[in-house]
């Protein structure tokens, strides 16, 4: 029996001009720098590194995760 992992799309980290953005993966976001609380890295499985982003979002904190190319991941 073979087991298959589903391979999700992945998306590309970019952080610059105060703005930490992570496009494609399905979905993407912009965040300010000044409203994230905390960034949290996983480990790289797949050629994918989860990543988790807790901010502020009006009242209230959000968190959200999403998976980058391990490639991207290391570059700022």
């Amino acid at each position: 029996m073979t087991l298959e992992v589903p391979r999700y799309p992945a998306g590309v980290l970019r952080f610059g001009d105060g703005v930490v953005e992570i496009l494609g993966g399905g979905e993407g976001t912009r965040i300010a720098v000044r409203d994230l609380d905390r960034i949290e890295v996983g480990s790289v499985k797949l050629g994918k590194v989860k990543v988790k982003l807790r901010h502020r979002a009006g009242v209230g904190n959000s968190t959200n995760s999403f998976l980058v190319d391990a490639a991207h991941a290391a570059q700022g």
